[in-house]
């Protein structure tokens, strides 16, 4: 049996912990280059020990946190960014862009923040369609020599 468990009487205490070797070579696969093979050898794994830790649930839980705050470091400077672009009277069709992506980023959901929900309904949406063009499918016999297809007894 599982001593954890039955240290906590028999309640889960969480997922267990990301390998030290493992998280090096998540580090190495997210600021260097991503390439399994070669992040296991830069942390001293075995290659079938970094796909048996990749498999396993809190391992890609933490892989995916890591590239989150990775990518929000990345975001910090955007705003100062684009207010330079902005402010430089040289390119106005990028001053314009700048302006309409800071407004945008300004109604972002902020986590905590509450949202107004849509309510139910429907919407209507009228489009103008160019005019359907007609196919005439009615079979023709070309044998036929009088109106009726069976000659009459009369």
């Amino acid at each position: 049996m599982n001593a954890r468990l039955v240290e906590h009487g028999n309640k889960r205490v969480g997922p267990p912990p990301v390998p030290a070797r493992m998280k090096v070579a998540i580090a190495f696969m997210l600021d260097v280059e991503d390439d399994l093979e070669k992040a296991a050898a830069h942390a001293g794994l075995a290659m079938y020990l970094a796909h048996r830790y990749m498999r396993q649930t809190h391992v890609r839980r933490y892989l995916l946190e890591q590239r989150q705050i990775r990518i929000d470091e990345a975001r910090t400077g955007n705003v100062r960014a684009l207010v330079a672009i902005r402010d430089d009277p040289a390119n106005k069709m990028a001053s314009v862009q700048a302006i309409r992506t800071l407004e945008a980023m300004g109604g972002e959901k902020e986590p905590g923040q509450v949202t107004q929900h849509q309510s139910a309904g429907i919407t209507i949406v009228f489009e103008n369609a160019p005019p359907v063009r007609t196919i005439d499918v009615t079979p023709q016999l070309e044998h036929e020599t009088s109106p009726h297809a069976w000659p009459s007894v009369e």
